[in-house]
């Protein structure tokens, strides 16, 4: 059975969609939920909105974005890998700012951090296996 070319384009940009989607989602939630929780102390905020956004980033890359069926392959490795230099840079700083930034400030600035840096590494999240 013989595939047109414009289904396998087509097929690449809804992933590419979703990824955006999924992007654009988790870029104005996880600043949102350090927000919310940064009364509870800033590292416990952090480390609730990192182990929060990324666990459920993670399942929606593995089950929605980047699936099995349309030949990729999620793994907790690559994904944790891809997330590090994100995770470190946010605590960096969270270290270097409190004094500096109110929650906002952080919030907005852990934003950035995500957009720019995490759309780079996360690139190495999937790899394509057919």
């Amino acid at each position: 059975m013989k595939h047109r070319k414009g289904g396998h384009r087509a097929k690449k940009n809804f992933v590419i969609g979703k990824y955006g989607f999924s992007g654009v989602f988790f870029t104005i939630t996880g600043p949102l939920l350090f927000w919310l929780l940064y009364p509870i102390g800033i590292y416990y905020a952090l480390i609730l909105t990192e182990a929060m956004v990324h666990v459920t980033r993670y399942l929606i890359y593995k089950y929605l974005v980047f699936t099995a069926k349309e030949g990729f392959e999620v793994n907790p490795k690559s994904y944790i890998i891809s997330i590090l230099p994100v995770v470190m840079a946010n605590f960096w700083v969270a270290t270097l700012f409190r004094n500096v930034l109110n929650r906002t400030g952080l919030a907005l600035l852990s934003g950035c951090i995500a957009i720019f840096l995490g759309y780079a590494l996360s690139i190495s999240v999937y790899s394509k296996t057919k």
